[in-house]
């Protein structure tokens, strides 16, 4: 269902959530790496034939942009590495270290006051739109390497699609949710239920 916001043009509350501030909270809950659900994939590739594989992805990092153009959404980078074991008789050598892989994807943020008072500030991972995606290299492995730097950016690009999708699946909706007992105040200060309007400008969103 899309998202569609109040529409009233008079605002109770509004507060303005800058790019740096965004960042600083997405750094304190990454920490030290968000691990994810391990992918298993078969599939084909020219010269190798098939590949069994199975890859355990880290979300290592996460910085947002803002940006006018996109309106009511953020601009998401997500940096990860993937952990890949090959499974059966592939002819795939196994790799020095972990593989490092970056995604973009375009994240509605859903602010809204339930009419029983609850309150939710989330970022709808699950819903994000995957724009971009490069392989970044493996370790262990030079930047002008071999072979094996070339056959990790045909792995990645034939399962990368999938481990996003997943990756953002698995961490569904991310952000401050409150009670009734804690979001109450906010209808007391004559904020309306519903969803609130966001608009995205250049390095700052406006919430209201």
């Amino acid at each position: 269902m899309a998202y569609e916001p109040s529409g009233d043009p008079h605002w109770a509350l509004s507060a303005v959530v800058s790019e740096d501030f965004l960042n600083t909270l997405a750094r304190g809950g990454i920490g030290d790496g968000i691990a994810a659900a391990e992918l298993r994939q078969s599939f084909d590739l020219p010269l190798l034939g098939s590949v069994d594989l199975s890859v355990a992805m880290t979300i290592v990092g996460v910085t947002f942009q803002m940006l006018a153009e996109h309106r009511d959404r953020l601009h998401a980078t997500i940096h990860a590495t993937g952990a890949i074991t090959f499974h059966g008789d592939s002819m795939m050598p196994q790799l020095p270290g972990v593989a490092r892989v970056r995604g973009e994807v375009l994240v509605r943020p859903r602010v809204e006051l339930a009419p029983d008072g609850a309150f939710r500030a989330v970022l709808d991972l699950a819903g994000s739109e995957l724009v971009g995606m490069a392989f970044e290299g493996i370790d262990g492995i030079d930047t002008d390497a071999d072979a094996q730097e070339m056959m990790g950016q045909m792995l990645f690009a034939a399962v990368g699609g999938d481990l996003f999708s997943g990756l953002a699946d698995q961490m569904g909706s991310v952000g401050l949710e409150l009670d009734a007992a804690h979001g109450a105040v906010l209808a007391e200060l004559g904020v309306h239920p519903g969803p609130a309007d966001v608009e995205v400008h250049q390095g700052a969103m406006t919430v209201g």
